[in-house]
């Protein structure tokens, strides 16, 4: 009896040493769906292709494994979410860079011409989650969206 404790308990610590060390990924498509509902994002159109994603972002498809990205088509509104799943930490990298520098490119046309627009930039930033996540938030809720992304997916 004494045994068959023991295997059950070696069996249970071993199977979640198991799960522990396994990869599991966040589905973006739900968690996208859940920051629309969550901060009533509307207005807003969804990329639906790789080759939409890199002609409107310059993220090479050969290194994106997963995405969802929606944008406003609406210039009075602020509204853009991209969630990347990269294929390794090297294409996570490349698309921090590239979803960096369409954040900068937003920052500096804004501040010239809209102080409301740059101090809404401002706030937003690209953010890298287990070293293959990257995602850039667009919007004057970005701080909330981004702590609501940082709890599903860290």
């Amino acid at each position: 009896m004494r045994r068959a404790y023991c295997l059950i308990c070696f069996v249970l610590i071993f199977s979640l040493l198991l799960s522990s060390c396994s990869e599991t990924y966040a589905d973006l498509n739900t968690l996208g769906e859940m920051i629309n509902e969550e901060f009533d994002m509307e207005h807003i159109t969804a990329v639906k292709s790789l080759e939409e994603l890199e002609k409107l972002y310059q993220l090479d498809r050969d290194m994106i494994a997963d995405f969802f990205a929606e944008y406003t088509e609406d210039s009075s509104e602020i509204a853009e979410i991209i969630l990347v799943r990269a294929k390794d930490t090297d294409s996570a990298r490349y698309a921090e860079t590239m979803l960096f520098n369409r954040l900068d490119a937003f920052l500096m046309n804004s501040k010239s011409y809209s102080p409301n627009e740059y101090l809404i930039y401002s706030k937003c930033s690209v953010e890298v989650y287990r070293e293959i996540y990257v995602t850039l938030i667009l919007s004057d809720k970005a701080d909330e969206i981004n702590a609501f992304i940082r709890e599903k997916i860290s």
